[in-house]
């Protein structure tokens, strides 16, 4: 079933319906975690998880015990070996990664020094250069704030890392400061000694510290500094009126928060307060009154229009006067301040932040009220333009008396907070547009009912270090819904180890040797302890040393056992493996500073056990279904594969253990995965909360919809998206053939559920049924209704299944809230393809293979769903350039229009760019006087469509 459109019985070249749906997005996250032992599923999905915690198989997917473990985990013919199959797809991709990570370090004094061991001769020429402490990971990029802020030296075989001066990287002297200080006159220029005021650094190892040969692969390890008041994670969001504005965690006890905006090497303070919020109008330099403000609000006044609180000619304009803006918040508490948040970058949504009024003097010429504008363009903070819907209802007119044919109107913007903008329209007496003025409204309206409304975003929760507070509950949570039973806790602080050189502790009465030790801190029985002489405080705090595992958290192996393990102890006179504690802190990155985490052997154990849930879950969806589920998923990685097959079956916590996945060290760019294989693997169902426990490695995962439900549906999507591209691509044998079949199927037996974006949802726990459908490729394709998310995801999972090589992009439809539609890959070339407003029967397939430069000005992308270059940049496979419906020139347009009106009812033409409106309306009046009988026109995409 098609859309239906109204028919406008006049030359409106204006736009057809454009439908979106609610922005389903994800910003970015952490803090939280989750699983259940058993899932609450029917007969049919009973998967209740068998193993207990406390088993010790080993599951790692680079070491051989791996193919037991999962070989294990699976009994039914015909399963797939999860984490075999990603490792063995996978094996040689890691050396395709730029970097190498080590496992982070947190909570490391100020002022600590790296040490490491050295070939002192091999590295006399670069060892200045052997290590940088940077301010981002993504320490090559240039439009990131990226300071170096290390110096590196050479002593006696050692090579030192430490603090250097700091040059223009300005740090808040947090002892110094207090909050009615002249913040201004406090930012230092030198190094006091400390790694300053950031709460998050990345040492970065570039030499080979032996042969002094620069490293392939640089290895990372981020490090956080140890601030007595916590910081705060920012964020930064856009509101319905398409605003700017900063979010950030509240600290607890906090009197107030600084937000300073970063501008090259500087930071500024912006605005004070003690909300957890700034609009971008806080930041100044937004309400303006210039010459042209004058004007407009002198004639506003004259005409009776209230401008005394809403005068506003420019949005975001500290933005677009200061580009590429990053913002941080400090908070105070205790009249003192804390380290610096996370630092975000606006430019990251400068593509979907309007700015002003392109032409806010435009003049126009009309014989009708349709030939007012529909949209208007406007330019965004990043001086691209975006075209955005033109707001009728309560605009002001100013003329000289009722029989005027030139008069002034003003109107604002739709989902902007603009003042009036003015139009000076000729051509047509005042009181004739009067009379007709209501049709302006009821055509806005038309279109406005199909556009995203503000729909409650999936909240993303990103820590950017460890919370106390927030780990002790994420770590409890995890514990009590997983069985697991905590080994002895951390220290809450855990401070950076001594070298393990002091006396070890003699244990004044060696216990039963044969008990099992209650804890490393007591040495009970040196033949269990092989490490006992120094007493560390808990195995998870003991120094990782890269050359030794673990202190023992399972039976020890006794390394040296002292002789008769069943005779009693002879005091520890020989703490014989002293040599197997770390010794001074060394080797790459992370040098023996502890996280603040439970043991990684609990994060191994949560790992199997969610590997088992996954594991079967998937299988029991690959069975169902009948599809193999290489055919369905997107991942390019065995992270995001990880990632993907979790949230395919539903897991409430996915870790990612640093053993098995080093890049998961980068915890925001596992977060933005994360995000991106929700988006491009949609059988998830939705998702309302995404949170991250640094104790646990894992990200904790909360659903909107019933597991049960949403694995049955899973089934059936699947199915059915196997059953259409089977029937409709069958006998294809291109790629551009399949894409346009698949498109053209959707667009014939599907609907767009306009009562899913009228409904008002206000908690994303609580969505009906028919919402979540709606929402999903369910919606499409086994209820043939649904909005653009469901129209998007459903030709992505078909397209798979046909073969091709499809994505889906997340962003905004002519600034008016989310939207989602794909990028087909067509013999090498991407593309782009919105299914959605493709299904219209005005401008049909108006966007199907269209490129950047075509979609540039409605559908604007905001960068979150996939995270890699696909640029739309060739027109060869646009529909109408395929199908000879193109024309260069105004007499090439002309002429096919004849011709198709001549063969047909309609004629639908795309234009060069060089073509304008005013060219198609000259041509519809010179073919009306020709005597075809012209009804309709719209200029819709840079498509002229007239009909008879």
């Amino acid at each position: 079933m098609k859309k239906q459109l109204s028919s406008i019985l006049v030359i409106a070249l204006s736009a057809g319906l454009i439908a979106g749906c609610g922005n389903t997005s994800v910003d970015q996250l952490l803090s939280k975690s989750g699983l259940e032992a058993k899932p609450s599923m029917n007969d049919s999905w009973d998967s209740e998880i068998t193993g207990s915690i406390g088993k010790t198989t080993q599951n790692d997917l680079s070491s051989q015990n791996n193919q037991a473990a999962t070989d294990d985990m699976n009994s039914q013919s015909g399963t797939i070996n999860l984490l075999t199959n990603i490792k063995n797809k996978y094996a040689s991709a890691a050396a395709e990664n730029a970097n190498d990570f080590n496992e982070p370090v947190y909570n490391v004094e100020n002022n600590h020094i790296f040490t490491f061991d050295c070939n002192e001769e091999a590295l006399s020429s670069i060892y200045y250069d052997a290590f940088g402490v940077y301010t981002t990971i993504d320490y090559d990029n240039s439009d990131k704030y990226i300071r170096n802020c290390a110096t590196c030296e050479i002593q006696n075989g050692k090579l030192i890392v430490r603090p250097s001066v700091v040059d223009k990287f300005y740090d808040i002297p947090e002892s110094t400061v207090t909050a009615e200080s002249n913040i201004a006159d406090a930012w230092k220029v030198e190094c006091d000694g400390t790694w300053g005021s950031l709460n998050k650094l990345y040492l970065v190892q570039k030499y080979d510290l032996m042969t002094g040969s620069k490293l392939a692969k640089p290895i990372i390890t981020p490090f956080s500094i140890r601030h007595d008041i916590e910081s705060t994670t920012l964020k930064q969001r856009i509101d319905s009126s398409n605003n700017y504005y900063l979010e950030w965690a509240p600290v607890t006890g906090a009197t107030g928060y600084l937000v300073y905006q970063i501008d090259g090497e500087a930071f500024w303070l912006v605005y004070k307060t003690t909300d957890t919020k700034a609009s971008s109008d806080n930041f100044g330099g937004q309400l303006d009154s210039d010459k042209w403000a004058d004007i407009v609000n002198k004639e506003l006044r004259e005409n009776g229009y209230d401008v005394s609180t809403s005068e506003k000619l420019f949005m975001n304009s500290d933005l677009h006067n200061t580009k590429n803006s990053k913002f941080a918040v400090v908070t105070i508490k205790n009249g003192q301040t804390s380290g610096v948040s996370n630092i975000v970058d606006s430019n990251d949504v400068a593509d979907l932040l309007p700015y002003k009024v392109e032409n806010n003097g435009m003049e126009i010429t009309i014989r009708n009220v349709m030939d007012m504008p529909t949209f208007v363009n406007m330019t965004t903070v990043n001086d691209k333009t975006m075209q955005m819907l033109i707001n009728y209802h309560g605009s002001t007119a100013r003329y000289e008396n009722e029989d005027s044919t030139t008069f002034y109107l003003y109107p604002t913007v739709y989902h902007t907070d603009l003042s009036p903008f003015r139009i000076t329209i000729h051509g047509m007496p005042y009181n004739e547009f009067k009379a007709q003025a209501q049709q302006l409204g009821v055509r806005q309206d038309n279109i406005a009912a199909t556009m995203p409304t503000d729909e409650p975003d999936t909240d993303i929760n990103v820590s950017n270090v460890p919370n106390r507070e927030e780990e002790e509950k994420y770590t409890q949570q995890i514990e009590k819904e997983t069985g697991r039973q905590t080994e002895p806790a951390p220290a809450p602080e855990p401070e950076v180890p001594v070298e393990p050189s002091e006396e070890p502790v003699t244990p004044e009465e060696p216990e039963a040797p044969s008990e099992e030790p209650v804890a490393p801190a007591e040495p009970e029985a040196p033949s269990e302890e092989p490490a006992a002489p120094t007493e560390p405080e808990t195995p998870s705090e003991e120094p990782v040393a890269p050359s030794e595992p673990e202190a023992p958290s399972e039976e020890p192996t006794a390394p040296t056992e002292p002789e008769a393990p069943s005779e009693e102890p002879t005091t520890p006179t020989e703490p014989e493996t002293p040599s197997e504690e770390p010794e001074a802190p060394a080797e790459p990155a992370t040098p023996g500073e502890p996280g603040t985490t439970v043991g990684t052997g609990a994060t191994d154990e949560l790992f199997r056990k969610v590997a088992y849930y996954v594991e079967e879950n998937i299988n029991k969806i690959q069975q169902q279904s009948g599809v193999s589920l290489d055919n369905v998923i997107y991942a390019d990685s065995a992270l995001e594969e990880w990632l993907t097959y979790c949230l395919m079956a539903r897991a409430e916590y996915i870790p990612v253990p640093l053993s098995e996945f080093p890049e998961g060290a980068d915890v925001e760019g596992t977060a933005n995965k994360l995000y991106a294989m929700y988006k491009q693997n949609p059988t998830s169902g939705i998702i309302s909360n995404i949170q991250y426990s640094y104790d646990y490695q894992t990200y904790i995962i909360n659903y909107c919809d019933d597991t049960e439900d949403r694995l049955n549906k899973t089934v059936e999507e699947i199915k059915k998206a196997k059953e259409v591209a089977d029937s409709v691509t069958s006998g294809l044998s291109t790629e551009y053939d399949k894409v346009v079949a698949l498109n053209d199927y959707f667009c014939a037996n599907a609907a767009y559920d306009h009562d899913s974006t009228t409904d008002k949802v206000e908690d994303m726990n609580a969505l009906p049924m028919a919402f979540i459908d709606a929402h999903t490729p369910y919606g499409i394709l086994c209820k043939n209704y649904g909005v653009c998310e469901s129209y998007a995801e459903a030709m992505a999972l078909s397209g798979r299944m046909a073969g091709l090589n499809i994505i889906i992009e997340t962003g905004d439809l002519y600034g008016a809230g989310g939207h989602e539609w794909n990028r087909v890959n067509i013999d090498g070339n991407w593309c782009i393809l919105d299914t959605t407003n493709n299904d219209n029967d005005v401008v049909p397939n108006g966007l199907c293979n269209i490129t950047d430069g075509m979609a540039t000005q409605l559908l604007i992308a905001d960068k979150t769903a996939y995270l890699f270059d696909a640029a739309a940049t060739t027109d060869a496979y646009e529909y109408y350039h395929v199908n000879n419906d193109y024309a260069e020139t105004i007499s090439d347009l002309t002429e096919k229009i004849k011709q198709q009106l001549d063969s047909g009812n309609a004629a639908h033409v795309r234009c060069d760019s060089s073509i304008t409106q005013d060219d198609v309306v000259a041509i519809a009046q010179q073919l009306y006087s020709e005597g075809y009988p012209i009804a309709d026109g719209y200029y819709v995409y840079n498509i002229a469509t007239l009909t008879k």
